[in-house]
């Protein structure tokens, strides 16, 4: 837009100059025909019987002038405010915008939430900067222990990533690595599981933020036979196993189970 503006004062001032140059030269024209006396008579030729003389009326130097730089000013008024009125009401030229790319969103998350507990079935992956050969990259065993070089076998199901990272952390700082920096991230969580009136049931990798309505489209959808009052869902850290009745906007947990039961017709 810049450019364009520049580029058309360029041209207007060329106009101007040339218009400018015109005038001059026209108003010398003009003030050497009005400098002149009216016409003489002409003797020889004219009887003796003398007729008036009728001097040609003069036009004033100064008012010439003053009429050529009005009209200059007028030219270059008009000129600026077809500019400016261009410029505010965004009449520019086209110009050829590289297309925008939105990224697809991911399942994986890229950070893993510190609270986050471990159970069996995650996917996670260890890493030490600086140090390729402590990197690892398991999934967790009913066991609920990894075992890891130099401290061989930690806990982990069960356990917070917070908790993780930091045993992990405080056993290279005692006598193998100084400062080291630990990251414990989840690749894939564990599965939650849809039973009942759905039309694909099964198990499903956990999303975090996870809704009812979100699993029951993961699982197909509900059949003509589900009850959509009916829907049940039972804990995983729940050690009694009790199916707690849940809306469609109720949060799915990883390892979570959900029930979906035939409405009466």
């Amino acid at each position: 837009m810049v450019s364009c503006l520049t580029g058309s004062i360029g041209a207007i001032n060329w106009l101007l100059s040339s218009i400018m140059q015109i005038g001059i030269h026209l108003s010398q024209v003009i003030s050497s025909i009005t400098s002149r006396t009216g016409f003489r008579s002409l003797s020889g030729q004219i009887s003796n019987k003398r007729r008036p003389i009728y001097p040609t009326p003069r036009i004033s130097r100064v008012s010439l002038r003053f009429l050529a730089l009005s009209c200059l000013c007028l030219v270059q008024s008009v000129a600026v405010a077809s500019i400016v009125g261009d410029s505010q009401s965004g009449r520019v030229p086209a110009t050829t915008a590289s297309p925008k790319t939105t990224a697809s969103p991911s399942i994986m998350p890229s950070a893993t939430s510190d609270n986050y507990v471990l159970g069996v079935g995650d996917l996670i992956r260890i890493q030490v900067y600086g140090e390729p050969d402590l990197t690892m990259r398991l999934r967790l065993e009913t066991k609920g222990t990894i075992s890891y070089p130099f401290l061989g076998e930690i806990p982990v199901v069960g356990k917070s990533v917070a908790y993780v990272r930091q045993e992990i952390m405080s056993g290279l700082a005692n006598g193998y690595l100084k400062n080291p920096e630990v990251q414990v991230i989840v690749e894939e969580y564990r599965p939650f599981y849809v039973n009942g009136e759905v039309r694909k049931p099964g198990g499903y990798p956990y999303i975090p933020g996870l809704t009812v309505q979100q699993a029951l489209a993961l699982a197909g959808g509900i059949t003509d036979r589900a009850s959509t009052s009916k829907i049940y869902l039972i804990r995983e850290n729940d050690p009694r196993s009790v199916s707690t009745h849940v809306t469609l906007n109720s949060k799915v947990g990883p390892g979570d189970t959900l029930i979906i039961k035939e409405g009466l017709f």
